[in-house]
């Protein structure tokens, strides 16, 4: 990435003018990729300020998503890389609510990838599946299956059973189609409580960020501050995303 920077919120504004006003002015105007971490404790307003700024974004990003993680006090913990299915899944639901981006739906990526990548994953896949079937009835169903997918070029995954299911393969289905919108769109992307996301799947912003630093991608990322997220672990985290590239 070109720049990250830092904007420290003093706890004595409201509304946060100053603030918008530096966000707002880079993240319309930057021609690289960027990213902002908004690190401050709960009820400061960092929410309110993200939030803002995401509404008052106008046609610069061809895709907006916006991605709400648990709280920071919530025990949930996310198994590695099943945070990325979050991101995937609020990914689906803003491109099939978008009629001008038709050509970026998953099944028509699924159905149209050339992903050298890909293609070898279907045949993972399909020899899992085989492998795992208990009869040879199941077996001939799971071929058929997968030739007929092919045959009517439906593609063999579905977005819905690749949220749910819990396989490594799974995982990189969906960094390839994400790979392949960060590629081809210009894309804002927002993260309130980065601390809360797993290493496998922050492994994957970071390789993104970097990967695409030519496209002008945005990433603001909210980071709450608290007795075991501490403001030494938010600029551990800060130079991780500095020194990856």
């Amino acid at each position: 990435m070109s720049t990250f920077k830092e904007y420290h919120i003093s706890e004595e504004l409201v509304d946060r003018i100053e603030e918008f006003n530096a966000l707002s002015s880079e993240i319309l105007y930057t021609t690289t990729s960027r990213g902002t971490i908004i690190c401050a404790g709960t009820g400061v307003g960092k929410t309110a300020l993200s939030n803002k700024i995401v509404r008052s974004l106008d046609d610069t990003y061809q895709l907006v998503i916006n991605i709400k993680t648990d709280p920071e006090n919530s025990s949930t913990n996310y198994k590695e890389g099943r945070f990325l299915s979050n991101i995937f899944a609020k990914t689906i639901d803003s491109i099939n609510h978008s009629s001008s981006l038709k050509k970026y739906t998953f099944s028509y990526f699924i159905s149209h990838s050339k992903n050298k990548s890909l293609k070898k994953t279907r045949k993972e896949r399909l020899l899992e599946d085989i492998f795992c079937a208990n009869s040879k009835i199941m077996i001939c169903k799971i071929g058929i299956y997968y030739i007929f997918r092919r045959l009517f070029k439906l593609g063999e995954f579905n977005s819905e059973s690749l949220i749910k299911e819990d396989r490594s393969s799974s995982i990189r289905i969906m960094n390839y189609y994400l790979r392949y919108l960060f590629s081809n769109l210009r894309i804002f992307l927002k993260i309130d409580n980065i601390q809360n996301v797993d290493e496998t799947s922050l492994t994957y912003i970071l390789t993104w960020m970097n990967d695409f630093k030519d496209k002008g991608h945005y990433f603001l990322y909210e980071y709450t501050l608290d007795n075991h997220n501490t403001f030494q672990k938010a600029i551990k985290l800060t130079e991780k995303f500095k020194e990856s590239g």
